[in-house]
């Protein structure tokens, strides 16, 4: 079926005035949408509480196929206002019945982080919408595998398996041969595909994959999926009575807290788990309050826990439920995709895009402003537009500053305004992020100052 993806534009506004904002989302429901279904993603202006929010743009996908949905929301920059807050909201529709949905807070623009993903949340509806594609989900509510598998550097490694009902897993995964044992713990979000008969198990770290050999067997395979050519042993078998573990983490991921309810999504897989309101809850709850921006942030935290059973609020089926162990390290400047940067900071061309908020329009016939700081004696080289710019930096850690930039003298007809407060700005640089091909420079209060863009990695 042809797929075409419309862009809506609520304002007039010229290329040169164009914001673009960029996501993705997406839900973790195992059900197949009807083919009507529409994906919209909104950037809203939500500054007023007594008013509605004003829709700046909409990106558009129909029909919406699968997920994950990679959006491009294009905008007008003239109409972003300093100080207002921001927020982008996604949604499926059937013939006008709401199916799926954002429900919390999710900032952007006028300084905000990069957007994580977004996760919309099932309506009533949604599955009697989907009942034509039943579940093939082959597990059964609970079930646990067993099995000591090859390792490289010692007699095995003891794998135990949890299978989830609503496509969840739990590893432990014990290596033998090192003192009692070192066990690493894992969850996220289970995929089988039937036709293939195989098992993915998506997480933080690369994912895993298994073939149903029967109903009592899995059969591990490679990395990218294919069978692996042994006579050794890769099979887990399954347990005649499921055996659930209790799995210890070092939790990573998006705290939101809402509704008097706390919630975790986890890097990588993006399962998002319930925490529960003891032990060391308290002092996440309330370091999350003083670091949110506004109610319903998304926040990303990091912390020491376990994953336990617990009937839900609701009085339904048992659910995997985050019980906080540890004191937490709060990042209300990342997320998940900026912990594993691509580009980096030395020896990288980086084209400036944003003064503040304001884009940066590269003049005809006049070269684009940019930076290269190499390693090597920790030069700054670069253009502002006009001139050449070159100087000193220093670099510890995330801490950036720059000394005395110079330039060449040459003056232009435009572009000079523009270059002047480049050089300015530099000079008030305190410390940078990266989040894969982007670059902050933030000055000594965190606010972000000077956005770049890898365009040539060296």
């Amino acid at each position: 079926m042809f797929r075409s993806i419309f862009l809506t534009f609520f304002v007039a506004a010229s290329v040169a005035n164009a914001g673009q904002l960029q996501g993705t989302a997406l839900y973790r429901e195992r059900i197949a949408l009807p083919p009507g279904a529409v994906f919209e993603a909104s950037l809203l202006d939500v500054s007023l509480a007594d008013a509605p929010a004003k829709v700046l743009g909409v990106a558009r996908i129909e029909p919406a196929g699968n997920p994950p949905y990679q959006f491009d929301i294009r905008y007008d920059d003239a109409a972003v206002v300093p100080g207002h807050r921001y927020s982008v909201q996604a949604k499926i529709t059937l013939k006008g019945q709401l199916l799926f949905i954002t429900d919390t807070h999710n900032a952007a623009l006028n300084g905000a982080p990069p957007l994580p993903s977004l996760i919309m949340r099932s309506v009533r509806g949604a599955d009697k919408a989907a009942a034509a594609s039943p579940s093939t989900w082959p597990f059964g509510p609970v079930s646990s595998y067993s099995g000591l598998l090859p390792a490289a550097d010692g007699p095995g490694v003891r794998w135990q398996l949890d299978l989830l009902e609503g496509g969840r897993y739990q590893l432990r995964e014990t290596y033998l041969g090192r003192g009692k044992g070192k066990s690493f713990d894992s969850v996220g979000v289970a995929q089988y595909d039937p036709s293939k008969q195989r098992l993915q198990l998506v997480g933080e770290s690369d994912d895993t994959y298994f073939v149903r050999v029967d109903d009592k067997t899995l059969r591990k395979l490679d990395i990218e999926g294919q069978p692996i050519q042994s006579s050794l042993n890769y099979s887990l078998k399954k347990l005649t009575k499921a055996k659930l573990l209790v799995p210890q983490l070092q939790a990573k991921g998006m705290l939101t807290y809402q509704a008097d309810a706390a919630h975790l999504a986890l890097c990588g897989s993006d399962l998002r788990l319930p925490i529960a309101m003891e032990e060391a809850y308290k002092a996440l709850e309330t370091q999350y309050l003083k670091t949110r921006r506004e109610p319903g942030d998304a926040v990303m935290a990091e912390f020491a826990g376990r994953v336990v059973q617990r009937a839900s609020v609701d009085g339904g089926k048992p659910m995997q439920t985050l019980i906080v162990q540890g004191p937490a390290k709060l990042h209300p400047r990342e997320n998940c995709s900026a912990a594993q940067p691509i580009a980096k900071l030395t020896d990288t061309y980086w084209k400036l895009t944003r003064i503040g908020e304001k884009p940066v329009v590269v003049k005809d016939k006049q070269r684009e402003p940019h930076l290269v700081l190499a390693t090597k004696d920790q030069r700054l080289s670069g253009h502002g537009g006009c001139n050449r710019l070159m100087g000193s930096y220093k670099l510890d850690g995330e801490k950036l500053s720059f000394g005395q930039v110079a330039s060449t003298r040459m003056a232009c007809i435009d572009g000079m305004d523009t270059e002047h407060l480049f050089s300015t700005e530099l000079g008030k640089v305190q410390s940078h992020k990266i989040n894969g091909n982007a670059l902050q420079m933030l000055d000594a209060s965190g606010l972000v100052i000077l956005q770049f863009e890898a365009v040539a990695l060296r």
